[in-house]
């Protein structure tokens, strides 16, 4: 259980490691026009979303790991 609970750590270690290198991220364009301000926008978004879902579901299989922890260790005594 501890190295299960340590690489879903890991996981969500570089989930939110990705989400700093991305958010002010310009990806190579040119922040100033319009349209590729708008398309930063949505990138940033959408990755920064779909990195958030990981770290949400990191914690989730964490407390479901814990819990399992617990119920094993109980009916073991």
């Amino acid at each position: 259980m501890v190295e299960a609970d340590a690489g879903l750590a890991k996981i969500k270690a570089a989930a939110k490691q990705y989400a700093g290198m991305i958010d002010g991220n310009d990806f190579g364009l040119d922040a100033e026009d319009p349209k590729n301000k708008k398309i930063i926008a949505e990138a940033t978004k959408i990755m920064l979303d779909g990195l958030k879902e990981i770290q949400d579901n990191m914690d989730e299989w964490t407390s479901r790991m814990d819990k399992l922890d617990k119920m094993l260790t109980s009916m073991s005594h």
